[in-house]
């Protein structure tokens, strides 16, 4: 993912202390223990002008879960300028770079199998067709 969007112009930053976005602890009932490890997650990604994940699902609890966990906190706002600057990787590269052939090229078959999560978090679902037809 870094390489393509490398290719694709970006300036890449790579935080190797970067952690979980906390949906395993959240799913399970854990939302103290999620809360502390949400909490680290914005604080990796404060300042970056966008954050990539080839994840939907992370991309989606991000943007449909911090905020029911920060409601009415000091950090909010904090949460709600996350839920703007963090992307799944073929929405951010179709939606905001506006780049869809990479000229990569495959001699052959392939089939797409939407991510669940794409689909309900997220609403991605034309995204990655339009980067695999290219």
């Amino acid at each position: 993912m870094i390489k393509v969007l490398e290719k694709a112009g970006c300036t890449v930053g790579y935080n190797p202390k970067q952690t979980c976005c906390g949906q395993p602890a959240f799913n399970a009932g854990f939302w103290e223990e999620a809360k502390s490890v949400c909490s680290k997650f914005i604080k990796d990604f404060s300042g970056s002008d966008y954050i990539v994940a080839p994840s939907a699902s992370c991309v989606g609890f991000v943007r449909n879960y911090y905020d029911k966990l920060f409601e009415n906190s000091s950090v909010h706002h904090a949460v709600a300028d996350l839920g703007k600057r963090i992307f799944e990787f073929s929405e951010f590269m179709v939606q905001v770079l506006q780049v869809e052939n990479m000229g990569a090229e495959l001699n052959g078959k392939a089939t797409y199998h939407d991510s669940c999560a794409g689909l309900r978090e997220c609403k991605i679902k034309t995204e990655p067709r339009r980067l695999y037809r290219m």
